[in-house]
C-alpha cells in the first residue's frame, strides 16, 4: 500500500469526524494524526530496509568486479604468454567494465542508494513535524479552560496542517524520484548515442571503406 493511500484513509477518517460524540471528537483527531504519522513511517521503514538491502548488494557485486578487473589488469596481463591470451584478457576485462558500469546505471534508474537515503531524510522530517505537532497540541490543551469555544476548532487546524504537511512531503519526496529517474534516463540514452556515433566514426574511417558522398 503506498503513502497516498495512506493519506487518503486519513483524510476519510477525519471527514467522519460528525459520527462522533463531541466528548470525544479531540481524542478521535489525535489518534487519527497518530496512526498516520505510523502508517506513514512505518511504509518508508520497511522500504529503506529493501532498498538498502539491494544497494549493499549491487554495490558489492560492483567492487567485486572492479577488483577482478584490477587484478587482471595488474596480476595477469603483463604477464601474458602471447597476444592471443592479452588479447582475451582485454576482452575480459571490458565485458567486466561494461557489467559494472550496467549495475551502476541499474542503482541510479532505480534509485537503490539514493533512493533509501532520501527516505531515511523523508522519516527524519516526518518525526521532525510530529514533535512540532505534539508541541502545538500541548499548548492548545492548555487554553482549553480560557478558549473552549476555540478549543476544538485550532485542534482541527492543528490536525490539517500536520496531515497536509506530512502529504507534502512525501510528493516531495516522489517528485525528486521521478525528477533523478529522468536525469539518469537522458543519461542513459545520451551514453547509448555516443556509442552508436562512435562506431559509425570509427567504421567511416577505416581503409579501404568510403563514405556516402565522399570521393577519394
Amino acid at each position: 500500500m503506498g503513502t497516498e493511500t495512506h493519506y487518503l484513509l486519513a483524510v476519510n477518517e477525519l471527514a467522519k469526524l460528525h459520527l462522533v460524540p463531541a466528548e470525544q471528537k479531540l481524542d478521535t483527531v489525535f489518534k487519527i494524526c497518530t496512526m498516520y504519522k505510523e502508517s506513514i513511517t512505518g511504509w518508508y521503514k520497511k522500504e529503506v530496509r529493501k532498498k538498502r538491502l539491494l544497494s549493499l548488494l549491487l554495490l558489492s557485486a560492483i567492487l567485486i568486479i572492479m577488483l577482478i578487473i584490477g587484478s587482471i589488469q595488474t596480476l595477469r596481463l603483463p604477464f601474458a604468454a602471447d597476444a592471443t591470451e592479452k588479447l582475451q584478457l582485454t576482452q575480459l576485462s571490458l565485458a567486466l567494465l561494461t557489467l559494472a558500469v550496467l549495475l551502476f546505471i541499474a542503482d541510479r534508474a532505480f534509485r537503490l542508494t539514493a533512493g533509501w537515503i532520501n527516505y531515511i531524510n523523508t522519516i527524519m522530517a516526518i518525526e521532525t513535524r510530529y514533535a512540532e505537532f505534539i508541541t502545538e497540541w500541548i499548548k492548545n490543551d492548555a487554553t482549553y479552560l480560557t478558549q473552549k469555544n476555540k478549543h476544538y476548532s485550532q485542534a482541527a487546524v492543528i490536525a490539517a496542517a500536520f496531515i497536509n504537511t506530512i502529504h507534502l512531503a512525501q510528493q516531495q519526496e516522489t517528485h525528486s524520484w521521478s525528477t533523478q529517474l529522468t536525469e539518469t534516463i537522458k543519461q542513459l540514452d545520451s551514453l547509448i548515442n555516443k556509442q552508436q556515433q562512435d562506431k559509425k566514426t570509427g567504421f567511416s574511417t577505416r581503409p579501404g571503406v568510403r563514405t556516402p558522398g565522399v570521393r577519394r
